[in-house]
C-alpha cells in the first residue's frame, strides 16, 4: 500500500508510477517522437550541450537507427529534455 499522494500523468492526467511525471504510454510516444522533433527545433533555440550533440548526429546522420547501440539511450535523452520543454512546471531537465 503506498502512503504517498497519487501522481497524475502531466500529459493525459492518468495515473503515474514511482513519482515520474508522465505515465509510460505518453513517455513511450514522446520517445517515438523524439528524433524528428529533435530535428525540427529551430536552430538557433538554446539547446543544452548534450542536446545539440544528439541533433547534430541526426542531422549528419551519424546515429543510424538500426545498429547503433547508443541508440535506445539517445532516445530517452531525448525524450527527457522534450518533456522538460514541453512540461516544465513538471519536469527539470538534468543534461
Amino acid at each position: 500500500m503506498s502512503l504517498g499522494k497519487s501522481v497524475l500523468c502531466c500529459k493525459c492526467s492518468g495515473h503515474v508510477e514511482g513519482g515520474h511525471a508522465m505515465c509510460d504510454t505518453c513517455f513511450a510516444d514522446l520517445r517515438d517522437q523524439a528524433f524528428e522533433r529533435l530535428i525540427q527545433l529551430d536552430a538557433l533555440s538554446e539547446l543544452p550541450v548534450s542536446i545539440k550533440e544528439i541533433r547534430e548526429r541526426l542531422q549528419a546522420g551519424i546515429v543510424v537507427l538500426d545498429m547503433d547501440p547508443e541508440v535506445e539511450a539517445l532516445r530517452t535523452k531525448a525524450a527527457k529534455y522534450l518533456l522538460a520543454r514541453d512540461f516544465p512546471r513538471h519536469y527539470k531537465f538534468k543534461g
